[in-house]
C-alpha cells in the first residue's frame, strides 16, 4: 500500500467510505485499482475543522497504481451547477490533499452531477484546475453512472 494511503487511512480511518456518493447520487468506479480510497471531505471537517479550510469538495479518491498517485477530487451536484463554484470547491479538495502528499500526482478532477444544461455544459468545458503545473479539466459524470479507470489512465497518457 502506498504512504500517502496509508497515512491517510491512518489520520481519517473514520471518514474512508466504501462508495463514492452523496445525496443518492452515487458514482460507480469501473475496474478501479483496488489500492485505493475514497474520504469523505466533509467527516474530515467534522472531525478535525482546522485540517480543511474554505471551499472543499466532497470526497477524494486517491489511487496508487504502479507506483504512482492518482487524485480524483469529486463533487457532488443534486440541484444547479455553478461551474466557478464548481471550481474552487474541487481546488480545495487539492489543496487539502497536498498537506498530506508533497510529492507529484495525477490529478483528475471529477464533477457528478443529476443533469447539466447545455449552457452550464459549454462553460464548464472551458474551466481548467490547475494541479501539479499542469491544466486538467473538470470530468462530467450523470449520478449513477460509471467512470472507468481506462478513462483516467488514457487521459493522462494524452496529457504527458
Amino acid at each position: 500500500m502506498s504512504s500517502t494511503i496509508s497515512t491517510l487511512r491512518s489520520i481519517f480511518g473514520q471518514c474512508i467510505s466504501n462508495v463514492c456518493e452523496r445525496s443518492k447520487c452515487k458514482l460507480k468506479l469501473s475496474a478501479f485499482p483496488n489500492q485505493r480510497i475514497i474520504l469523505d471531505i466533509d467527516c474530515v471537517a467534522e472531525q478535525d475543522p482546522s485540517s480543511v479550510r474554505g471551499e472543499r469538495c466532497d470526497s477524494l479518491i486517491v489511487v496508487a497504481k504502479d507506483g504512482v498517485i492518482f487524485l480524483l477530487p469529486v463533487e457532488f451536484k443534486t440541484n444547479r451547477v455553478i461551474p466557478d463554484k464548481v471550481k474552487k470547491q474541487l481546488e480545495g479538495g487539492i489543496r487539502f490533499f497536498k498537506s498530506y502528499h508533497a510529492e507529484q500526482f495525477n490529478c483528475y478532477p471529477v464533477l457528478v452531477s443529476k443533469s447539466l444544461s447545455g449552457p452550464v455544459r459549454k462553460k464548464l468545458q472551458q474551466v481548467s484546475i490547475s494541479c501539479n503545473g499542469r491544466k486538467a479539466r473538470i470530468k462530467h459524470v450523470l449520478c449513477n453512472d460509471s467512470l472507468s479507470w481506462k478513462a483516467i489512465i488514457g487521459n493522462k497518457k494524452r496529457q504527458s
